[in-house]
């Protein structure tokens, strides 16, 4: 099983969108703050690195850009 692979079924976990590319190893998801450090530790094990967050005042959710570390 390939490493995004992995990550992708432990975002799952998470929510129900997941945006992946294959070919950068990269993904963007849509996930509730409470997870984020849960999620930032179990990808950065899997040699991801976070690249963008974002989020807006009124709703509690942050958007996450994940790229595979060469």
């Amino acid at each position: 099983m390939k490493t995004y692979d992995k990550a992708f079924y432990v975002l799952e976990e998470f929510t129900d969108f997941i945006l992946y590319d294959e070919h950068r190893c990269s993904l963007i998801v849509n996930i509730k703050k409470e997870f984020f450090k849960v999620i930032y530790y179990e990808l950065k094990k899997f040699n991801f690195t976070l690249v963008h967050k974002s989020s807006l005042k009124d709703i509690d959710t942050l958007t996450l850009v994940f790229a595979k570390a060469n």
